[in-house]
């Protein structure tokens, strides 16, 4: 997947371009286009866990390690890190458009 960022100097808008084949189109590329605002893809790009959930999560990691997870515990560790995980996949594609250095 490429993609393709142009900033306008007078604007605060993105426009980013991606393409992208589908499986049974393997021959023919599609086209996205999606327009974000500079603000917005800034708001992404600093989305992080709120600090009570990332407490949570780091508690959850170090009984995980000491092997005392309850199952209920088990279910909630595997959600808080795949929401951890999703956030810093989109905070890292934000990132990338805004040319930034994480």
């Amino acid at each position: 997947m490429n993609v393709v960022v142009h900033r306008k100097e007078v604007s605060t808008t993105f426009l980013c371009t991606t393409e992208r084949q589908s499986p049974w189109e393997s021959h023919r590329p599609r086209r996205w286009l999606t327009i974000c605002e500079l603000e917005w893809v800034e708001a992404v790009g600093d989305l992080r866990l709120p600090p009570p959930a990332d407490t949570r999560l780091q508690q959850l990691m170090d009984r995980n390690t000491e092997g005392l997870l309850t199952d209920t515990e088990r279910a909630e560790l595997e959600a808080l890190a795949k929401l951890s995980e999703t956030l810093a996949l989109v905070r890292a594609t934000a990132i990338q458009l805004l040319g930034r250095t994480p």
